[in-house]
């Protein structure tokens, strides 16, 4: 182990041994004193070996206590998950995308767990709020994206932003002063801003049945636009209706996209959906574009909003490109009619698509109060960009001092 007292060039302040080849280096305060020191997991057998002491370059480390924790290959994290000043274990497991976190030092299963991420995400925790709970990370290297949450639940990032290089590792910690250091500036990427439940006037609904997803389908309402787009949320809210009175717990879909591109937030991605025919949507992220387009072409603002929210569900949910089709792929129907599934058929929804993906596509669900805004105005016809928007991809950042910021580290050992 290599350690410095201070974020400049030179050689270790401390060194020592510790572990066998292959362990994963864990660092955190691990007895609440006040002190960083260094503990060990090993993948092969699931064990964490604490210590809470550093060693010297004339001695290794003997770990203080060992315990069993996951299982065989889970990758590990540390961090203080429910800020009482000391340091717990985390592990995300890459064949299921699940968070485990124990808050005790004692062997035992998770005391916490949830979906976070896909299996190639690179997992660290820190506190990105400056509030002193740690919570988890992801950096991505499909796009080099940095997904950070301030609770540890399912959820979507709370933000968002791009920085390093694919093959760079994350750490994170406070760093203290950055006077001199060269700051990355803002960029943008396309993004879709998503009509929040409440704006359209969701109904309550029922249990959802937990799913994985694994692929992309694509849906059409079958009902053409009579008149303007006026109508767009209460077609919305008849949608959910109707599938509710069928007994499903929700709107079929996870999303919806009206006649002027705009994206309306549907069941959670989380749920599986449902259907009148006789597929199985279990794994299927549903996308449903109303119009029907057996009879009439999608808008352009449709084309674009769906292009953005598959590139989206791509990223997500690590899905291969070559797994987005319509309804008509899996069940004997037209869904999602002819002049839209052409266009899936064609390869020009893919090409749209593999454009959005180079730069990566952010998703922002709207508050409660932006969401009935936007429904307002696509109710009196004013209807302005739907969504489709450059999101801002670096955050604004608390001063250094009270926040764990990060660094993305070339070659460093452990993970």
């Amino acid at each position: 182990m290599y350690l410095r007292n201070s974020n400049t060039i030179g050689t270790a302040d401390v060194r020592f041994y510790m572990g066998e080849q292959g362990d994963r280096p864990l660092v955190g305060d691990f007895n609440g004193d006040g002190c960083d020191t260094i503990s060990v997991y090993r993948p092969g057998t699931g064990q964490v070996f604490i210590a809470n002491r550093l060693g010297s370059e004339s001695r290794g480390v003997r770990a203080d206590l060992e315990i069993f924790f996951g299982n065989p290959g889970d990758r590990p994290f540390a961090g203080d998950f429910n800020a009482d000043g000391i340091t717990d274990i985390g592990l995300h497991r890459d064949s299921s995308g699940l968070v485990y976190m124990r808050f005790d030092q004692t062997t035992g299963p998770a005391q916490a767990s949830f979906f976070y991420g896909e299996a190639d995400d690179q997992i660290f925790a820190g506190d990105w709020n400056g509030d002193g709970l740690e919570s988890v990370g992801l950096y991505r290297s499909l796009d080099r994206s940095l997904l950070l949450s301030n609770e540890n639940r399912l959820q979507q990032a709370d933000v968002t932003y791009q920085f390093g290089e694919d093959d760079w590792i994350p750490v994170a910690g406070s760093v203290g002063d950055l006077t001199g250091l060269e700051l990355v500036g803002p960029t943008d990427r396309p993004g879709v801003e998503v009509i929040a439940r409440e704006g359209w006037g969701s109904a309550p609904i029922g249990q959802l049945e937990p799913h994985t997803i694994e692929e992309v389908t694509i849906h059409h309402s079958a009902r053409s636009f009579a008149g303007s787009n006026s109508d767009a949320p209460a077609r919305i809210r008849s949608y959910q209706r109707y599938h509710q009175d069928q007994g499903w717990p929700d709107i079929a879909y996870h999303f919806v996209i009206d006649r002027n591109g705009n994206v309306y937030q549907g069941r959670s991605p989380e749920g599986r959906g449902d259907t009148f025919t006789n597929y199985d949507p279990s794994g299927h992220f549903l996308v449903m574009v109303d119009g029907d387009f057996d009879g009439e072409p999608p808008t352009d603002a449709q084309i674009e909003s769906l292009a953005r929210m598959v590139a989206w569900g791509i990223d997500e949910w690590g899905i291969d490109p070559g797994d987005v089709g319509g309804h008509r792929d899996h069940a004997k129907t037209s869904c999602p009619g002819e002049l839209l599934y052409g266009l899936i058929h064609d390869g020009t929804l893919a090409a749209r698509t593999d454009e959005l993906r180079r730069g990566g596509v952010a998703l922002q669900i709207l508050d409660g109060a932006g969401s009935l805004e936007r429904v307002d105005q696509v109710e009196a016809g004013i209807d302005p960009d739907p969504g489709l928007v450059m999101l801002p991809v670096i955050p604004n950042l608390p001063a250094a001092d009270v926040l764990a910021r990060l660094a993305v580290c070339p070659g460093c050992a452990g993970g």
